[in-house]
This record gives C-alpha cells, sequence and structure tokens, in this order.
C-alpha cells in the first residue's frame, strides 16, 4: 500500500485488482484470432460469388440485390474458406458462449457495462456509448451472424425450417449476415483506434497480464485456492469428455469426412455435416 501511495492512489486495494479477469483476457484473445480467422475466410468465400440476393434463392443470371465491387473467383476459394470459416465460428460460438455465461453468473456485464450505474471501483471507467456498443456487439451481433450462419445451413434448415423463414430465405440470411459482419468490422476499428487513442501499451498489456504498467509495480500474486483448482479441473474435464462424446456421435452417424484429419480437420468435419 505504501507504493501505491507514492504513486497517488487513493485507493490501493481498488488499484491492485486486475483490470480484467482471466477469463476476460483468454476469452478476448481467443475470439480476436477466431475473428480474424472468419474474415479472411469469409473473403475468400464471398470471391467465390460477390453478389447479394433477397429470398430464398439467387444464383448467377438471375436479378441481385447488391453486386460487390469485387473479382469473381471460381476456383480455390470457397474450399479451404468454407473450412476454416466453420472451424472459426465454432471457436468463436464457443468461447462466446463461456464468456456470457460468466459474465450472467458472476454480474459482469451489470457491474462494469450496464449505464447509469455506479462504476465508482472501475479504474478507468467507460463512457454510455462504449457500454453500449458493448452490450450491442455482445447481446446483438454476434447472435444475429451466428443464427444468419446457421439458417444458411441446408442440414439445419431442414431441421429447423423456422430459422430460414425468420430471416426471410437463405439468400436473405446470407446477405444479412454480410452487412453484420461489417458493422463487426466497424467496431473492431474503432474499438482498435480507441485504444490507441487511450494508450496502446498500457491497454494490450493490461488485456495479457490483467494490470497495467502502473500496476505491474506494486502487483503481489495471490495463491489460486483449492477451490479454483477444483473448479477449473472439473471444468476441463467436462469439456474433453463432450468432446469424446461429439466425436463419438458424429462417428457412428457417418459425420467425419476421410479428410477429417487435415489442417482444417475440425471445420472439415463440421462442414461435411452441415
Amino acid at each position: 500500500m505504501a507504493t501505491s501511495a507514492r504513486l497517488g492512489i487513493e485507493d490501493p486495494e481498488a488499484f491492485d485488482r486486475p483490470r480484467h479477469s482471466a477469463l476476460v483476457r483468454i476469452t478476448h484473445w481467443i475470439t480476436t484470432l477466431a475473428f480474424f480467422g472468419l474474415l479472411a475466410s469469409g473473403i475468400a468465400i464471398l470471391l467465390a460469388h460477390p453478389r447479394l440476393y433477397w429470398g430464398e434463392t439467387g444464383t448467377l443470371g438471375t436479378p441481385s440485390l447488391v453486386d460487390l465491387p469485387l473479382p469473381l473467383v471460381l476456383v480455390g476459394q470457397s474450399g479451404w474458406g468454407r473450412y476454416l470459416h466453420f472451424l472459426s465460428a465454432w471457436a468463436c460460438v464457443l468461447t462466446g458462449l463461456v464468456y456470457v455465461l460468466w459474465g450472467l453468473f458472476t454480474w459482469h456485464f451489470r457491474d462494469h457495462l450496464l449505464p447509469n450505474r455506479d462504476h465508482s471501483g472501475d479504474q478507468e471507467r467507460y463512457n454510455t456509448p462504449q457500454r453500449l456498443s458493448y452490450l450491442a456487439v455482445v447481446f446483438l451481433l454476434f447472435p444475429l451472424i451466428i443464427l444468419t450462419g446457421l439458417a444458411m445451413s441446408p442440414a439445419l434448415a431442414s431441421v429447423f425450417p423456422a430459422l430460414v423463414i425468420v430471416f426471410g430465405g437463405h439468400q436473405s440470411a446470407r446477405t444479412i449476415h454480410f452487412f453484420v459482419a461489417n458493422l463487426l468490422v466497424l467496431f473492431l476499428l474503432v474499438h482498435v483506434t480507441k485504444v490507441g487513442f487511450a494508450g496502446f501499451s498500457a491497454r494490450v498489456r493490461a488485456m495479457v497480464t490483467g494490470r497495467t504498467g502502473a500496476q505491474r509495480r506494486v502487483f503481489r500474486p495471490s495463491r489460486l485456492s483449492r477451490r479454483k483448482l477444483v473448479t477449473s479441473g472439473v471444468a476441463v474435464a467436462a469439456g474433453a469428455s463432450g468432446l469424446a462424446v461429439l466425436a463419438r456421435v458424429a462417428d457412428r452417424y457417418d459425420l467425419i469426412p476421410p479428410d477429417h484429419g487435415g489442417l482444417f480437420g475440425a471445420g472439415e468435419t463440421l462442414t461435411y455435416a452441415a
């Protein structure tokens, strides 16, 4: 606390708390990698047919809603693009699900993102537009892009036709998917720009280590409790067991393609199943 006092910190205990929890940091970087995978593969898929339609069907030679100013590349794009897109999408979905459940269970969204609340415990406050934009991304844009992506799957559409009907058809879902993706890219650009203005190195350090440079000088590591270790172990075991069960079910119903051992094996399997 003496060190905190020398740094001019009025509340040493609040100062010593991590700016971001370990789960927030881990899910943030996994989502970041998955998002860039989605972006790269999405562009590859789009180049195979850079036209958008509205309704159930749409092909070359039929009227389009939007003709994107992109080259038409019919060879070598959509294959690896689909594999990587599915792989990145599931990584993003599962990571996002963990983050949302944790955020609801720990009141993270209520305490840190809801506007018009007392956030005096936060070391550096987010303003109301920032909070609203984060909430919109988590609870509106990401669910919408996931649902429209699922609506483009013929297999899922045959089981859940309402998923396609609610968006007005397969091609309508694809068009909505495209524009929501653009909104997410816009959010990313604004987010990175604001991070740069606020101090890029300090913000990135906080998202990696949990603390800013000033906090690092007074950081006192705490021991992991037995409860946390047991909880983490149970979570890892449950996740591994769930993956094993899914793999056996997929193998039983011939949902695993012959080339599942490639670089994008999981993505190939999910693409094959859908």
